[in-house]
């Protein structure tokens, strides 16, 4: 946990007036609940009990990081999708240190104000990021026209040495340069880009400190999908080895599982019926508290993918709409026991459609006929013979 506490010089640089400029940025642009003493309580009694990881904890701290993606983004932007992905899992994480520091502290209150200090950069970091990633689409749309991209200085009141080298810098949209470099690489940077049809700069060189990219914040967030990547400090610090990490991203998905179950019926995206091609016909497709439990589960252990996934159940319509019909299968009851058995047994067939997750990647809708003449998603699946 060492290294989680020496965050406060990784995003501060322990310079109280940056952080004190950082918590009234994110405050003014976020109503944030732990404020609230019923919540606070919540996230205590989840603290003092067994649980690995609090849900509360997990869901304000996603449903943050998600509010950074969702102000920069028009909704249905697959790149979207996959930074809401990215910052979902980072909050996980980001909840299950904040749980076990606390578990094992005299001052729980002390600490979840510290991990909420570090929300107040995360929050920020995330949006600039954001903001970063829809520039780079709008420069690759603009490329034959202004085929360079000019570093401009920071946005910042008092701004520090973070990449003073770079300032000015014009070079190609494709120079490799900006992927080793570029704003948004460094926790509150408040650089950006622009493009421009003036010519090119020599490429920069530089081993001052400040000009380096920060653990967590590697690649262009446009090209990988990633806000924050395994570099940082709640994941690369999750355990001794890739064996414990594991567990932690298993405990991470339970902690998923768990808040999708809780919200779905307060969600007004999983209480309407959404139009889908099944066998040449459009059918309405609706949600039920089983199949929901079922989609959650599903695709567990993929690590990124299980977080991609779940993106369909924020944006069923465009999934359902642009869904392919592949096929159906009847109903095999002979390895389901008691209380799977007795579900399927109004299940009537199997239907199977295509759909594109965020990151390119295929995977299934199993819809199901129910004997009450509606038909429901049942689950998602990487295969159609898989429910995993």
């Amino acid at each position: 946990m060492r290294a989680i506490q020496r965050l406060d010089k990784l995003y501060f640089d322990n310079d109280k007036e940056q952080i004190k400029h950082c918590l009234n940025a994110f405050l003014q642009a976020v109503e944030y609940r732990l404020a609230n003493k019923e919540t606070e309580e919540a996230v205590l009694r989840e603290i003092a009990s067994d649980t690995p990881i609090s849900a509360t904890l997990y869901s304000l701290y996603s449903q943050t990081l998600r509010k950074a993606i969702d102000d920069v983004f028009e909704p249905g932007n697959e790149l979207a999708d996959r930074l809401r992905a990215n910052v979902t899992r980072f909050s996980a994480y980001k909840a299950y240190h904040a749980t076990q520091t606390a578990r094992h502290n005299k001052n729980p209150k002390r600490v979840l104000q510290q991990f909420n200090r570090y929300l107040a950069a995360e929050y920020n970091t995330a949006t600039i990021r954001a903001h970063r990633a829809a520039d780079w689409q709008h420069f690759e749309q603009e490329r034959d026209v202004l085929p360079n991209l000019e570093w401009m200085p920071s946005t910042s009141i008092n701004p520090g040495e973070d990449h003073r080298t770079f300032w000015g810098t014009t070079l190609p949209i494709d120079d490799p340069f900006w992927e080793q470099h570029q704003p948004g690489d460094r926790w509150n940077c408040k650089c950006h880009l622009r493009n421009t049809d003036k010519e090119p700069t020599d490429r920069p060189t530089s081993d001052n400190p400040c000009d380096l990219r920060h653990d967590g914040l590697e690649g262009n967030p446009a090209h990988t999908g990633e806000v924050f990547t395994d570099n940082c400090a709640y994941v690369k610090n999750s355990g001794q080895n890739r064996k414990e990490r594991d567990k932690v991203e298993e405990k991470c998905e339970i902690t998923a599982q768990k808040v999708i179950r809780k919200t779905a019926k307060q969600s007004p995206l999983l209480q309407q019926s959404y139009p889908c091609e099944i066998d040449g016909e459009i059918r309405e497709v609706r949600f039920a508290d089983w199949g929901i439990s079922e989609t959650a589960y599903s695709m567990t252990g993929r690590k990124n993918l299980y977080w991609i996934k779940n993106e369909v159940l924020n944006n069923p319509e465009k999934y359902f709409k642009n869904a392919k019909y592949i096929s159906e299968a009847e109903v095999d009851l002979s390895h389901n026991r008691g209380k799977v058995l007795r579900l399927k047994k109004k299940f009537k067939k199997y239907y199977y459609s295509e759909i594109t997750l965020a990151n390119g990647i295929e995977a299934f809708l199993n819809i199901i006929l129910h004997e009450d003449g509606n038909y429901y998603l049942y689950t998602i699946s990487k295969n159609i013979t898989s429910y995993d």
